[in-house]
């Protein structure tokens, strides 16, 4: 049995490969589109929360939000597969596009979670020093929304890998449909998956180290920032007094 199991991953390693390349390639590529998008549907509705501009927008990319959290994924990949994108050839495409559109909708929560974490009166006295509201929000709101806003942002990783195991409904090559090919042609059901999911499990928790080290970071410089800022206190008074 141990013999047997050994060479069926020596003699399939390559499709294992093909596989993992495949769900990470759809996962930096989805991650791309839904970072980007993020971006711009938290400044449309931040600037709505903040100044009351672009109230149009802001209810369109709402509704569309409300609608992707709203929806399974698998239902949201047929339908751009069929109906939205049919005239796209590439199965691949379409997944990267209707996971970056998925992932969208949650990363522009997040961020939108890390605005409202930092108090307003910021983006007031950035508006009250001659500040415009699209500079305030640029170099004094979404910077440390951001920073903020790493941990969260790297279990998105993580959670997008493991959607992907969705393309292969398209027929696209990822880890899930790779161990089912294998199980297919050798009739050997345990092994495959069970080497699919270890595959999954070492690249998450990887990631999920780095989202540690992440938070960890964040915290260290939120402290040493927190000292100088005493310690510039403390030599204000002493200067005062």
């Amino acid at each position: 049995m141990v013999n047997h199991t050994y060479s069926l991953l020596k003699g399939y390693s390559l499709m294992f490969l093909k596989g993992l390349g495949g769900s990470l390639y759809l996962t930096f590529g989805a991650l791309a589109i839904s970072f980007c998008l993020a971006l711009v549907i938290t400044l449309i509705r931040v600037q709505n929360e903040f100044s009351g501009r672009f109230r149009f927008l802001n209810c369109l990319v709402g509704g569309c939000v409300t609608l992707i959290r709203g929806t399974p994924a698998l239902l949201q990949l047929l339908v751009m597969a069929y109906v939205v994108l049919i005239r796209v050839k590439h199965a691949g495409t379409v997944a990267i596009i209707t996971f970056g559109l998925n992932s969208a909708a949650y990363v522009s929560e997040i961020l939108r979670a890390g605005v409202n974490g930092i108090n307003k009166g910021q983006y007031e006295a950035a508006i009250t020093l001659g500040l415009g509201s699209d500079q305030a929000l640029r170099f004094i709101i979404m910077p440390q929304v951001l920073k903020n806003s790493i941990p969260a942002l790297l279990n998105e990783f993580s959670g997008l890998l493991k959607e992907t195991a969705l393309a292969g409904s398209l027929g696209v090559l990822d880890l899930t449909q790779a161990a089912m090919r294998l199980r297919a042609s050798t009739f050997q059901a345990f092994t495959p998956l069970v080497v699919a999911g270890a595959l999954y499990l070492g690249v998450t928790f990887v990631v999920g180290r780095l989202i540690r080290q992440a938070e960890l970071m964040v915290k260290r410089r939120a402290t040493r920032r927190n000292q100088e800022n005493v310690e510039r206190a403390m030599q204000n008074m002493s200067v005062n007094g």
